[in-house]
């Protein structure tokens, strides 16, 4: 971190740094012009070494992750973030769609064993509903086993929710038939 005022000089590679304290050797020796293998390289042959290609230093690989290979050594393309995203999006859709169908499957199977207990009028009332919910829920299984992996998530998602639209009107029908059947009955 800089402190206010203060001003970093730029690098010009072109000079050479000076040194900062003098080496341990003394002033008028010299080393000797051949070091050997021993010898750290220059400047120059280290800054020589580093090259850096248009992706931004990495390998071609960490610049295309779409060519990588996997295990076998086949190429796999690597599926985007976007693509991720909508995967797992459908897949968290897909379950909430499955456990809305199997809510109805029961709320059908609750209603179908008290129909004997109910007097006739409201049975007739609630066919209607009922025989809707049904086919609103043949509909909905439908989807999710035959259109809904070939979807987008919005796609997926409208669906979804026009199925919870209907199942849910439906459902209030059916409720306020039998709350009032019982209210009455009181």
């Amino acid at each position: 971190m800089e402190a206010n005022g203060d001003l970093l000089e730029p690098f010009t590679p072109d000079e050479d740094p000076e040194p900062s304290m003098p080496d341990q050797q003394g002033a008028g020796e010299q080393p000797p012009a051949d070091m050997g293998a021993d010898s750290p390289p220059s400047a120059s042959e280290e800054l020589d070494d580093l090259s850096f290609d248009d992706t931004g230093g990495g390998t071609e690989d960490e610049a295309n992750p779409e060519n990588q290979q996997g295990e076998d050594g086949a190429n796999q393309p690597v599926p985007s973030l976007a693509k991720q995203a909508n995967d797992v999006l459908n897949q968290q859709l897909y379950q909430h769609m499955c456990d809305q169908n199997e809510s109805i499957e029961d709320l059908l199977d609750q209603l179908q064993s008290i129909i004997p207990a109910l007097p006739y009028d409201v049975v007739v009332q609630n066919d209607r509903q009922i025989q809707r919910l049904k086919r609103a829920l043949e509909c909905s299984q439908d989807y999710v086993l035959n259109d809904f992996v070939g979807a987008e998530y919005g796609e997926n998602l409208l669906k979804s929710q026009e199925f919870d639209a209907l199942f849910a009107v439906l459902q209030n029908e059916i409720d306020g038939v039998l709350k009032k059947h019982f209210k009455d009955s009181e």
